[in-house]
């Protein structure tokens, strides 16, 4: 692989941004997750939902203006993607938080950074490819 490469370099500076939108978007999912369930008693159920839906918008907002720039997509339509796709990935992450919480008994926030670890890597690449993906020349 040819580091010199327009792609490789575009790629090499892509992920670690995503990387630092994921973890903004961890933080905000993480953070009112936590205050839903510990500080407002909410049942464990409502509080992984009000936490990745505050975490979609933050992460909306981080790849439209900072990481994945070259895009040309209308801005509401390219949320409403965005949003469709996000929910569908919120949807297995929250199913697959609650299945890995309910099996393996860690606390809550344990199987919630496992998936969202899993999952950085499957969207970065959805997303550059379609929800963000670069103007046509």
């Amino acid at each position: 692989m040819d580091i010199r490469n327009p792609t490789v370099l575009k790629l090499a500076k892509q992920i670690p941004g995503f990387g630092a939108s994921g973890v903004a978007s961890l933080s905000t999912n993480m953070m009112v997750t936590a205050l839903l369930h510990d500080g407002l008693g909410l049942r464990l159920e409502w509080a992984y939902l009000g936490g990745y839906s505050s975490a979609l918008v933050v992460s909306f907002l981080i790849c439209r203006h900072l990481i994945f720039k070259a895009t040309d997509t209308p801005r509401v339509r390219q949320f409403v993607f965005y949003f469709a796709s996000s929910l569908s990935f919120r949807g297995l992450e929250y199913l697959a938080s609650l299945a890995i919480q309910k099996q393996s008994g860690h606390h809550y926030l344990v199987p919630l950074f496992i998936v969202a670890v899993i999952s950085f890597f499957i969207k970065f690449f959805y997303y550059r490819a379609t929800v963000f993906r670069e103007r046509r020349l």
